[in-house]
C-alpha cells in the first residue's frame, strides 16, 4: 500500500484487519474468527482478539484504545517505536496542521486517536522490509 492510501483509510474492519495482519503478524482463523499467530499450531494464539461473537474480545484498534495499546506495545517489542512516532507526525500533518508550540504538540501525541495510531502503525511496517513477528 502507498502512504497516501494508508492516510486516506477510514476506521473500521478493513483498517483493523490490516493492522492484525501487517502489524501484529496474525492470521484470522476462518472456523472461529479468532486471530492466531500460526494457524497450523493451535497452541500459539496471536491473542484473545477476534472478529466473531465467539472471540473473547473484539479486535477494533481503529476505534477502541485498549487494542491500540496492545498494538503499540507490540511495535515497541519489535523495536519500531521511533519509526512509529515519526509516522504519527506524518498522520498529524495529513489530518491537519501541527500545533505551533511544543507543549501543544506533546498534547497531540498523548491524545492521538486510535484511528491515527493505526494508520501510523501501518506506515511504520511499510517502512520495514522484513519484520520478524516471533
Amino acid at each position: 500500500m502507498t502512504t497516501d492510501e494508508i492516510l486516506k483509510m477510514k476506521s473500521g474492519y478493513e483498517l483493523d484487519n490490516l493492522v492484525a495482519h501487517r502489524v501484529m503478524g496474525w492470521t484470522l482463523r476462518a472456523e472461529d474468527g479468532i486471530y492466531v499467530l500460526d494457524p497450523k499450531d493451535d497452541s500459539i494464539f496471536g491473542s484473545m482478539w477476534g472478529v466473531s461473537n465467539d472471540a473473547p474480545m473484539a479486535w477494533e484498534p481503529s476505534e477502541n484504545m485498549f487494542p491500540t495499546w496492545t498494538m503499540e506495545e507490540h511495535l515497541l517489542s519489535l523495536n519500531l517505536h521511533l519509526r512509529y512516532t515519526q509516522a504519527l507526525c506524518v498522520v498529524f500533518l495529513h489530518d491537519g496542521p501541527l500545533p505551533e508550540r511544543d507543549e501543544q504538540a506533546n498534547w497531540q501525541f498523548i491524545h492521538a486517536t486510535p484511528h491515527q495510531r493505526c494508520r501510523a502503525a501501518l506506515l511504520t511496517v511499510n517502512s520495514v522490509p522484513n519484520i520478524q513477528y516471533r
